[in-house]
């Protein structure tokens, strides 16, 4: 049986370490529901490496094939770096945690899906992923009457979130050496 959290993690395990304020930092990865991360991101503390993160959000998988041997998820990320600009604009946020840190996780976490040998982007017609980026994201939440509310969420950070539907096809002692280059 393939289990996908079994997958990334060993996909990304290989990914380069992360640069931040001139310091050296391995990408941590997790799964699970808002509760989940909230107990991750407390128990790992303030002087630990929790950032950046990948967060699986808890999917539907779909199994294919008479041994289990081919199953496909539509899997959305959470890559997150602690917010170190909550009062500044974008510009700024951009200029120092998007564009050195979280715009090149992405980019390395689609090229770990590309040249895994396990691992397949799909594409939907033109469409192989969708990609959004927000500043101070778990600052607040919108309620329906556009008020905002003080966030579930127990830390503020910036983010990207990456959604695709990916076919695994193995299992993660087959996966290739990966070339971030």
């Amino acid at each position: 049986m393939i289990v996908v959290e079994d997958v990334c993690t060993a996909l990304f395990d290989q990914l380069p370490v992360s640069v931040i304020d001139g310091k050296n930092y391995k990408v941590r990865f997790g799964w699970g529901s808002q509760d989940t991360l909230n107990l991750h991101i407390k128990q790992n503390g303030q002087t630990l490496n929790k950032y950046p993160l990948i967060w699986l959000v808890e999917s539907e998988e779909k199994v294919y094939g008479a041994s289990d041997n081919e199953l496909v998820r539509d899997c959305t990320f959470i890559i997150a770096v602690n917010s170190k600009h909550a009062t500044n604009t974008n510009p700024i946020i951009w200029q120092t945690e998007f564009n050195p840190v979280l715009n090149p996780l992405a980019e390395n976490i689609i090229t770990a899906f590309d040249g895994s040998g396990i691992t397949q982007i799909m594409t939907q017609g033109d469409l192989r992923y969708r990609l959004t980026r927000y500043s101070n994201y778990s600052a607040f939440e919108s309620t329906n009457d556009g008020k905002k509310t003080v966030s579930k969420t127990i830390d503020n950070w910036n983010v990207i979130i990456l959604t695709m539907t990916v076919n695994f096809t193995q299992q993660p002692s087959c996966i290739q050496q990966i070339n971030f280059n």
